[in-house]
């Protein structure tokens, strides 16, 4: 959410900028410095777009079944409050950086155990993903390992 959201104000800010959808590399770079400038410069201005992020996710939780009983639980807890907004904070911060830090947040056929480290159990293949490993940019250097539980068991995943 917080990339479509970033593309999205971004997008605007060349149209207004450039006044057309065609903008240089050089107008789209200004752009893109502005906002950073802008979101790390005010926290007013922070605290605005990861308000509306925040909201965005809470919608998108309520809506998912597999979330249902878990939010209606937590919808009134400060503590997770917190978190969650904290979390979009942090991922809108690593959204604005050029190029944007990636977040391997699901296991896909490239996860290895060069990019992930045991939760409470090891094993030959991956169970879940308890925290998303993080690069320097998409296909780009670790800058640290995940958290994953794995498994002994084989149920459709990814052996080593």
């Amino acid at each position: 959410m917080c990339q479509k959201k970033a593309k999205k104000d971004l997008d605007k800010m060349i149209k207004v900028v450039v006044k057309s959808s065609d903008a240089s590399a050089d107008a789209a770079k200004r752009c893109k410095d502005f906002m950073k400038t802008q979101m790390s410069s005010g926290e007013k201005s922070l605290d605005t777009v990861v308000e509306a992020v925040t909201e965005e996710v809470e919608n998108d939780m309520r809506e998912n079944e597999y979330y249902k009983e878990y939010n209606q639980k937590l919808k009134d807890d400060l503590y997770y409050k917190r978190y969650l907004h904290s979390c979009v904070e942090l991922c809108w911060l690593m959204r604005l950086q050029d190029p944007p830090v990636f977040m391997m947040a699901t296991i896909v056929a490239e996860s290895t155990k060069d990019h992930f480290r045991a939760y409470t159990r090891s094993g030959k293949h991956f169970d879940f993903i308890v925290w998303p490993a993080l690069f320097l940019y998409k296909d780009g250097p670790l800058l640290y390992k995940g958290v994953a539980q794995y498994t002994d068991k084989s149920k459709d995943s990814f052996d080593f």
